[in-house]
């Protein structure tokens, strides 16, 4: 992974083979100190594990796949919870018959590279647990 800060609100950052998507953007963005941000890429993987959220069950329901696929998009947001990094991202990948699966990301390996941008934002939020509904929500200063 290499990445640049290119102005005042936004990083450029590059994936290489081998390199993880979470687990590098978490240490680019601690390395960073940032706290509230959001991405958007694309590129290519070959192992991805993504979310479903089942809301009956509060549940998320994890498909892996193998293969050659290209990011048809990468979206999300870098913020806090309970002051510590968090990540929420979306990924949706094309394979070679056109065919598009996604979901919550939770590992994507990059096979070629990747391009993401890292676009910072001003202010605070936080997230917490919601019984009800099963997720970490955003919560908002007052």
């Amino acid at each position: 992974m290499e990445y640049s800060k290119v102005d005042t609100a936004h990083y450029m950052v590059r994936l290489d083979a081998g390199d993880e998507i979470v687990a590098s953007l978490k240490k680019m963005a601690e390395a960073e100190q940032i706290t509230f941000a959001m991405i958007q890429g694309l590129g290519a993987v070959n192992d991805i594990i993504v979310g479903v959220f089942d809301v009956e069950t509060k549940r998320y329901h994890s498909n892996m796949f193998t293969g050659n696929f290209e990011i048809v998009s990468l979206t999300g947001t870098i913020d806090r919870m309970k002051r510590t990094y968090y990540s929420h991202f979306h990924i949706s990948v094309g394979d070679a018959r056109g065919m598009v699966l996604g979901g919550h990301l939770n590992k994507a390996v990059i096979s070629a590279t990747a391009e993401i941008v890292v676009t910072l934002l001003e202010g605070e939020i936080d997230r917490e647990y919601s019984e009800a509904v099963g997720l970490n929500l955003v919560r908002f200063k007052d």
